[in-house]
């Protein structure tokens, strides 16, 4: 929602944005999916595995769904049944296998322990 607002406040122009997000939990109905669409340019959603939270409301641009930590799989269509998942609630706390233990909070530095 973020990037939507920057781009309707004309804080940044929209075609020199790109937004990703990972496991975005989706907000809005399809009224506002449709005005994220014509908002931003260049958007994509990354889904990890099973991460049940980014699976409620219709959004019409393609995801990103990994299959594993070398790969990727495009969603032909945005609501792709192969790429709806959502029963696994660890795999929201380790896109492409990290944890946010593995992490300084204050740094972002990896930890040695």
């Amino acid at each position: 929602m973020t990037a939507v607002k920057i781009a309707q406040l004309q804080w940044w122009p929209p075609s020199q944005m790109f937004f990703v997000g990972y496991g975005t939990p989706r907000c809005g109905n399809e009224d506002f999916a449709y005005y994220v669409d014509k908002s931003l340019a260049d958007k994509f959603r990354v889904n990890w595995y099973a991460d049940p939270i980014p699976t409620q409301i219709l959004h019409k641009k393609e995801k990103v769904f990994g299959i594993e930590y070398t790969g990727e799989k495009k969603c032909k269509l945005p609501e792709d049944n192969a790429c709806l998942t959502g029963n696994n609630p660890s795999d929201h706390h380790s896109y492409y296998d990290t944890k946010g233990t593995m992490y300084n909070d204050v740094t972002c530095k990896g930890n040695d322990f």
